[in-house]
């Protein structure tokens, strides 16, 4: 019996200690906390409180997910950019299909080759210019009978055509190559680098959140002196 009664002082004490124990949310949100004090020419209600900490908290996680899409488009984007051109790929004679370049088994390279994506613009198809060339030919033939006809018949419809990124062969334009390796550029774009700016980024995160409310404060000071 005392032996169970230690083992269950023992979780008495370890489920106190938990409780006393900040969760991540509750550290997170004193880090990050904003507290403005009393201002005698300035207001701001709880909610205009937490909008204001939100707006500076959201433009700086957006500026941190922008770094992040560069790095990514750069190193990851870029690395098949310039495979493409080391390879020779600049003409639809020249093409080759990912499983040629090394890049099969990337599966965010290949969800990044979707025609209206960034890489897709910049990178064609040669599958699909023959099947634009054909759907091209098609609309003529069928504007040219509709006319004939003087018939009223609907328009021609287009199916957009979908890139199979397992079997297509791809290729950079020789015009397009220099504008390619320069956007694709893996210069400046180094890990290391980019974390220390995250860090940098959230420290001054912090410094603003805390810096904020004396700046309020001299703006108090300021109106009050010219009143």
């Amino acid at each position: 019996m005392n032996r169970l009664s230690a083992i269950a002082a023992v979780f008495s004490l370890s489920s106190a200690a938990d409780d006393a124990m900040p969760t991540l949310w509750e550290l997170l949100d004193e880090l990050f906390a904003l507290d403005l004090g009393d201002y005698d020419h300035l207001s701001f209600s709880q909610s205009t409180l937490i909008g204001m900490r939100g707006i500076i908290i959201a433009l700086f996680v957006g500026a941190i997910i922008g770094s992040v899409s560069a790095l990514f488009n750069k190193r990851v984007l870029g690395g098949f950019v310039r495979a493409l051109i080391a390879e020779g790929c600049t003409s639809p004679d020249k093409a080759k299909t990912l499983a040629e370049l090394g890049f099969l088994k990337n599966t965010a390279m290949r969800a990044s080759l979707r025609a209206g994506s960034v890489l897709g613009k910049t990178v064609r198809c040669v599958e699909e210019d023959e099947y634009n060339a054909a759907t091209v030919a098609k609309r003529g033939i069928y504007e040219l009978r509709a006319a004939e006809s003087g018939k009223d018949i609907p328009p021609f419809r287009e199916i957009p055509y979908k890139r199979d990124t397992s079997t297509a062969h791809f290729y950079i334009p020789s015009d397009r190559c220099d504008s390619a390796e320069i956007r694709f550029s893996k210069k400046g774009t180094d890990i290391v680098t980019f974390i220390l700016g995250v860090i940098a980024s959230v420290v001054l995160l912090i410094l603003v959140l805390h810096l904020l409310p004396d700046l309020l404060q001299l703006l108090d000071n300021f109106i009050g002196g010219g009143a």
